[in-house]
């Protein structure tokens, strides 16, 4: 039985909260860790129903907070993000994304498996060509509330307190348009040259159709 994308649910093999369908944001964080942090935005759009994850979340604050339920929403509120008004003056993502909600998930100890939408694991040597930003998919998360003094590289002491969202494992579901900057594979962008590698050239063309091509264009130099 296939469950229903856009709501979240509590996944029967490892009580892991399993996402609704969203959009992946700043994904080469999520394929290769950054000091160590895998990290994933993941948006939703507005018809999306992430009261399972709030319930989740919401009864690890409430026991970090010995039972204040105001205190509890109010840590659990702060970590579904207007993407149109982050936090710490974040770049806005656009018109596109009014009233959709964003959540941050990080892991640090071990990197997440990636799958395919029909639940088949990628290899790690596919996933950074399968996993692009703007790419729809679900994470499985493990909600856990920190209570800490940490000290910064300055020596500075900070508190640490709050509900963080663990990240476990990601599905790649379907394809949309890419966001930002995507490299293009090496064999499509460049092509066969005509080069001989023995030194010689085998074509005799004085003139490619890609030369044509680039000339049709409007010449701003």
């Amino acid at each position: 039985m296939s469950q229903d994308l856009n709501a979240c649910h509590l996944s029967p093999v490892s009580n892991n909260i399993i996402t609704a369908r969203g959009k992946l944001f700043y994904t080469q964080y999520l394929v290769k860790p950054d000091d160590n942090k895998w990290t994933s935005e993941i948006c939703f759009q507005p018809n999306v129903d992430l009261t399972v994850l709030k319930n989740a979340m919401g009864a690890k604050a409430l026991e970090g907070v010995e039972g204040d339920k105001n205190q509890a929403r109010n840590f659990v509120s702060k970590r579904f993000i207007d993407p149109n008004n982050k936090p710490n003056g974040g770049k806005p993502a656009g018109d596109k994304f009014e009233g959709w909600t964003m959540i941050r998930a990080a892991c640090s100890k071990s990197a997440p498996d990636f799958a395919y939408p029909n639940g088949q694991k990628i290899n790690p040597e596919d996933i950074e060509k399968e996993c692009y930003s703007g790419r729809f998919a679900r994470l499985t998360v493990n909600p856990y509330w920190l209570d800490k003094d940490i000290t910064d590289d300055s020596g500075k002491k900070i508190k640490i307190k709050g509900i963080f969202i663990g990240l476990v494992n990601v599905q790649l579901l379907d394809h949309d348009e890419p966001m930002g900057f995507v490299k293009a594979a090496v064999t499509e962008e460049f092509g066969d040259s005509g080069i001989d590698v023995t030194g010689g050239s085998s074509s005799t063309d004085t003139k490619s159709s890609d030369d044509e091509q680039v000339q049709a264009l409007d010449a701003l130099f």
